[in-house]
């Protein structure tokens, strides 16, 4: 695990004070407007109330301040944003839906939490139970989890998969949500993933030769590009026809029959431009192309 440079820890520092600015402002902003309301909307069912409080579970909730605390050890800069943006729209979207559908909460009130009285007062004070469908915490956290399980092995991607997991229980156990809230931070995550998508999932863009203006290139250039990449097909699909040399078995000679498609190869590559000082064309050698 490589050790996060100062200017990511600074990138990661950054994103976070901005994702908490905006999560203070809608999460905490549409919490209050709701407890004004009466329109409540109940999404649970009759026998979720009758779940039991499991205090220790207060644990394994608030171990998502661990979880914020690993992207800057497994990821680079771009997918900091990657993740950021995701995280910023999971709390734009779950806002507008907290607006639309304040929940109601169906635990019983004053459950005992022996051993742990503390940790439910800090919880209760800082978040009042109204903005429950879909979970944010289920959604940040689970777009952590899958963020970073692409790169662990598969190893870490089952210990970050069992925590994830044991998340999702946390928030019912300890009765801040309901199973549909669960299920909505799922959805949540996988949209916010499909929204943002990872740079490699989009369209190739090539990039300029070598001497090039930008992100012009020159016909040569293109018919050049074009030349390699039928080589190489060629090569794939008919290796047969693609041998530079064809001995002359039946004579016992040492002379060479060039092939079809290696005659066509060396017809285009000598038909390209060729490279000339202070030219905005250059001639790549389609030898060179298999070892670059």
């Amino acid at each position: 695990m490589p050790r996060p440079t100062r200017e990511l820890l600074g990138l990661y520092l950054r994103l976070g004070l901005a994702l908490d600015v905006l999560f203070v402002a809608v999460y905490g902003g549409i919490n209050l407007l709701t407890a004004r309301r009466q329109d409540l909307v109940r999404l649970y069912f009759d026998w979720e109330p009758d779940i039991p409080l499991v205090a220790p579970m207060i644990l394994v909730y608030a171990s998502i301040l661990i979880l914020f605390l690993l992207p800057p050890w497994w990821l680079g800069a771009a997918q900091l944003r990657r993740l950021a943006a995701r995280m910023a729209l999971a709390i734009l979207l779950a806002g507008a839906v907290f607006l639309l559908w304040p929940g109601e909460v169906g635990y019983p009130a004053g459950a005992p939490v022996t051993g742990f009285e503390w940790a439910f007062r800090i919880l209760h004070a800082l978040d009042l139970p109204y903005n429950l469908f879909p979970s944010l915490h289920i959604a940040l956290s689970g777009l952590i989890v899958s963020t970073l399980a692409a790169h662990l092995p598969r190893w870490g991607r089952w210990l970050l998969g069992g925590w994830f997991v044991a998340i999702c229980l946390s928030v019912v156990l300890v009765h801040q949500h309901h199973l549909a809230d669960v299920a909505g931070g799922v959805v949540l995550v996988w949209l916010c993933r499909r929204a943002v998508g990872d740079a490699s999932a989009g369209p190739l863009t090539p990039a300029p030769l070598p001497g090039g203006k930008g992100s012009e290139q020159p016909p040569g250039r293109h018919r050049l590009a074009r030349v390699h990449m039928a080589a190489g097909a060629h090569a794939r699909v008919q290796p047969d026809e693609c041998a530079a040399i064809d001995t002359h078995r039946g004579h016992g000679q040492g002379q060479g029959a060039v092939g079809p498609a290696a005659q066509q190869m060396a017809a285009d590559a000598a038909s390209a431009p060729q490279y000339r000082p202070g030219s905005d064309t250059q001639q790549v050698a389609v030898g060179d192309h298999d070892a670059g």
